[in-house]
């Protein structure tokens, strides 16, 4: 008797010791990488201007990881034969422009590779007013778009947003006094600057929003021609953890 009592309690430990092995294993937590998307976020706004040069220092920051969008204006309309380079030496891409007797240029920068302090721009010689948008979150560049009036108050440029969150962002200038500005669809960033040259007068602006059309547009007093250009800035795919129970059999 006391023999089989041994083996029925042995059985039965052994029984429970393997029932609680598989129900341990039964709840393993795996943490499995799922993609979604990060958020692009304005930093701030720097501009500057100069009367006419070939070679223009503009004293402006950008800092490792971050993008930036340059909205020149040019006197002349020879924005088309821009050049733009920093001392951190980053690379700076030209996206969307227009011309039609003046011009607006925008390049970018996507996620800076070296601290700079001055961007310059050389150009035939003219008048220029430059307006950095820096921004964070920013993978790509993704569409872009430009317009141009030969006289009327509401610069205008739509693009479409590939994801929701997305930013466009970009800017107008005229030859002409635009009176009042007040934005219409988006955030101004600058508002009507000319300072020191007076005969560009550069406005910046930007939006967000869901995925699809979305547009950049402010209102002014005085019909002037006005040329503008936009690119959307795409945010960073973001990796979270996601939790998932597994069950393990015998």
């Amino acid at each position: 008797l006391r023999r089989e009592a041994l083996r029925r309690g042995g059985g039965v430990s052994t029984m429970l010791r393997g029932l609680t092995y598989h129900a341990l294993l039964g709840l393993c937590l795996v943490m499995l990488p799922s993609q979604g998307w990060g958020a692009v976020a304005f930093i701030d706004e720097q501009h500057q201007d100069t009367a006419a040069t070939t070679s223009f220092a503009f004293t402006a920051s950008i800092a490792t990881g971050q993008a930036g969008v340059l909205v020149i204006g040019c006197a002349s309309g020879l924005c088309a034969s821009l050049g733009v380079t920093d001392n951190g030496s980053n690379t700076w891409t030209a996206q969307a422009g227009a011309s039609n007797g003046g011009a607006i240029a925008t390049y970018t920068c996507v996620n800076a590779t070296g601290n700079a302090t001055t961007i310059t721009i050389t150009t035939t010689s003219q008048p220029l007013v430059a307006s950095l948008m820096r921004y964070s979150g920013v993978s790509a560049v993704g569409n872009t778009n430009n317009g141009t009036s030969a006289g009327s108050t509401n610069p205008t440029v739509t693009l479409t947003l590939q994801e929701t969150g997305n930013y466009s962002v970009g800017g107008w200038t005229t030859n002409a006094e635009p009176g009042v500005v007040v934005a219409q669809n988006g955030t101004i960033r600058l508002n009507e600057f000319s300072f020191a040259q007076g005969s560009t007068i550069n406005t910046s602006i930007d939006n967000t929003g869901s995925a699809g059309a979305i547009t950049i547009s402010s209102t002014h007093d005085n019909s002037t021609p006005w040329w503008i250009g936009a690119v959307e800035l795409r945010a960073a795919a973001a990796t979270r953890s996601s939790g998932m129970l597994l069950g393990v059999g015998p």
